[in-house]
């Protein structure tokens, strides 16, 4: 069930039209998010718990007018969680290849060779 949102602490509800006239905002109570229209489309569905100035800056931003720029930040923080993942991957390998180095060097130093020439 949605909630039509008309008035509110920070007046986002009525706030957002001018961002769009159409825009109106609801509370789905399934979903326990508020969700902005268009007609009869979800337009968004806001990451916030409450309606404040965030409200207005996601619905702002999100526009189709800025869909370009939107898109060129979401490549750009795919290419930073690509390289963050690439980085985290080689970090394991070289800890994981130093550690068997070391075992490798302790086991040749005090291990089976060491108690082979004691044996003697």
């Amino acid at each position: 069930m949605r909630i039509e949102i008309k008035n509110d602490l920070y007046d986002i509800a009525e706030r957002v039209k001018k961002i769009d006239e159409r825009y109106r905002i609801f509370f789905d109570t399934k979903l326990q998010k508020f969700v902005v229209t268009v007609g009869a489309l979800t337009a968004a569905v806001l990451p916030y718990e409450e309606l404040d100035a965030r409200t207005l800056a996601y619905l702002s931003y999100t526009r189709f007018e800025n869909a370009e720029r939107v898109a060129q930040d979401v490549d750009e923080s795919n290419a930073r969680l690509h390289e963050n993942a690439v980085r985290s991957a080689q970090d394991e390998m070289e800890d994981e290849f130093s550690h068997r180095l070391r075992i490798t060097e302790t086991e040749f130093v005090h291990g089976s060779f060491s108690s082979r020439q004691n044996k003697r």
